[in-house]
């Protein structure tokens, strides 16, 4: 799990956080803002092979979520606006996986 902050923490992510989201298969945004500067901290434009990513949108506008899209350009799948994060998870991930 890597955890970025809302308040001020510094300016990046440490080479261990980078190692793991470079090596993994799929991310998984829970409770995530999606502000452009902590997309851009996490460098999700640079990751090859690009992982599967997934992400809870709880009370997202179709026009705010037409936009992440957007932002991730190496795409994401996004859960219903009305799903909380463990409804999210229960509705989009399989245990198997």
């Amino acid at each position: 799990m890597i955890l970025i902050f809302a308040k001020p923490m510094g300016r990046f992510i440490g080479p261990r956080a980078y190692g793991q989201i470079h090596r993994t298969k799929r991310l998984i945004f829970l409770g995530f803002g999606y502000d452009k500067t902590n997309l851009s901290r996490l460098k999700l434009d640079e990751l090859s092979p690009p992982p599967s990513i997934f992400g809870s949108c709880l009370g997202f506008t179709p026009k705010e979520r037409e936009e992440l899209s957007r932002r991730v350009r190496i795409g994401i799948q996004l859960g219903q606006p009305e799903n909380d994060a463990l409804q999210f998870l229960r509705n989009n991930l399989s245990l198997a996986e």
